[in-house]
């Protein structure tokens, strides 16, 4: 109670009010670590033998082939229908972010002779100078972008692309009005959990935000809470799925839920074979709405 009355009194004193949240924040992370969580994080949580993630790659359908590791977003009109009366629709136009759409490649070597169920868990966070790559202040930096399965051969490197739109974070595209008046209905209303579809990325600066894409794989046979499925789809990563437990024995934000044994990320990577870090630029593209707009 008198931590709410406190936050309450500084509402006012913005620097003063974010100075106790981020307090507040700390303490709750240490209470989930400590009760919730169990005790910090262990390597061999983390790794899964026999798989090897070589290289990670992410590619804009804007950027040329010589070019990878390059986003961008930018600022779009679009047009809602808005229909006041039945039979007379009105134009309405809003102005909001987009990025261009991605695909991350992953290489993937499986030397174990039987098939591997592998999980890809990818996040992203913004680039850190080794004065401040401390990887335990940094863990609440990174937000997760997918969650997805795949299967690789025993004895077998495999490539395995996504698609940005496919993530597992985000909301469940709706039916628009048009298609509702042409009678496609859709496979029925989204639960409205998950992330914007179109705020996926940061949106960057004007000379390339630096940032850095880490991923790791783990093994789905141990972390699938219903081992029949085989798929993360729609907004499941943060909503979980209706009518089921969570599908992920994980907990969320898994592995930076918690302290780990690395002092930093590249310290991490070089113990986790199994683990990538790439780093990759996200660029804010300037056109004429967005300097109308601001």
């Amino acid at each position: 109670k008198f931590l709410v009355q406190k936050l309450t009194a500084y509402t006012c004193d913005i620097p003063e009010f974010h100075r106790e949240t981020q307090d507040t924040t700390r303490v709750a992370a240490r209470c989930f670590c400590n009760v919730l969580f169990g005790p910090p994080g262990t390597k061999e949580n983390l790794r899964m033998e026999g798989i090897e993630l070589r290289k990670v790659v992410v590619k804009s359908k804007r950027s040329i082939e010589t070019e990878p590791n390059q986003l961008f977003t930018k600022m779009i009109r679009k047009c809602h229908l808005v229909y006041v009366e039945k039979e007379t629709p009105a134009h309405v136009y809003q102005f909001v972010m987009e990025h261009t759409p991605f695909r991350y490649e992953f290489s993937v070597w499986n030397e174990r002779k039987e098939p591997a169920r592998v999980v890809f868990r990818v996040f992203l966070a913004p680039f850190r100078y080794k004065n401040e790559n401390d990887l335990d202040c940094r863990r609440n930096d990174f937000i997760e972008l997918d969650r997805f399965v795949e299967e690789i051969g025993g004895g077998e490197e495999k490539t395995v692309t996504r698609e940005s739109k496919d993530s597992s974070v985000l909301l469940p595209p709706g039916v628009t009005v048009e298609e509702i008046l042409a009678g496609d209905k859709g496979d029925g209303a989204p639960c409205g959990c998950g992330w914007p579809r179109n705020l996926l990325i940061p949106r960057g600066t004007r000379h390339g935000m630096r940032t850095q894409l880490y991923v790791l794989l783990t093994d789905w046979n141990e972390d699938a809470a219903c081992p029949e499925l085989t798929q993360l789809k729609a907004s499941v990563s943060y909503c979980g799925k209706q009518g089921s437990k969570y599908p992920d024995k994980r907990p969320m934000g898994f592995p930076f839920d918690r302290p780990l044994p690395w002092k930093t990320l590249d310290d991490m990577i070089l113990g986790v074979k199994n683990s990538s870090v790439t780093d990759v630029t996200i660029t804010r593209m300037i056109g004429y709405n967005e300097c109308a707009l601001l």
